[in-house]
């Protein structure tokens, strides 16, 4: 369990999975550049049977709240191309309840620092629609720095849209000695 001010991140429980599953299934709670794809519950539930959802190459953290312990959102990390010095992260928080309180940033900041301790890699990566400010800023703040646009690159709402790359090297982090 990693602890920070305002969030706790930590590997997912079995009694987890019910509320996390339905949690994920919200679609209206989203927002407008989160993947539509709905999660089916047999294969939701094989996942964590066969790995608990962490793997050498891959794995989930859910955040929750410091002080009452909700489940508030996700952070996932991943190979995003297989000869890559480091991983890709994702994100996502379960409900608009949540946004603009600092959540996010907080747990980017830790699992960033996290996985730079915890594997020899050089880089993070994060790839975020170019119209979505909040991610952006999420990033920015955690001293991600933007390397280019990918034009086209995902289809979302029927729509091929920008993705952009950002990154994080490890001598970059200023905040792995706060995890160590």
């Amino acid at each position: 369990m990693i602890k920070g001010n305002n969030v706790i991140l930590r590997t997912i429980k079995g009694s987890d999975l019910k509320e996390m599953f339905n949690l994920s299934s919200r679609l209206s709670e989203k927002g407008a550049f989160y993947n539509l794809e709905l999660p089916s519950e047999p294969l939701f539930r094989k996942d964590f049977k066969d790995t608990g959802f962490w793997q050498k190459n891959k794995g989930k953290m859910i955040i929750t709240t410091a002080k009452g312990g909700e489940i508030v959102g996700e952070l996932a990390f991943f190979k995003g191309m297989n000869n890559m010095a480091g991983y890709e992260i994702g994100f996502q928080l379960y409900s608009r309840e949540h946004w603009n309180k600092g959540y996010m940033s907080e747990s980017v900041r830790l699992f960033s620092a996290y996985l730079f301790a915890l594997k020899p890699i050089q880089r993070l990566q994060a790839l975020v629609f170019s119209q979505d400010v909040a991610s952006h800023r999420v990033l920015e703040k955690c001293k991600y720095k933007q390397e280019g646009t990918l034009r086209k690159a995902i289809l979302h709402y029927g729509n091929y849209t920008d993705v952009d790359v950002f990154s994080l090297l490890r001598e970059d982090d200023p905040y792995l000695s706060e995890i160590l």
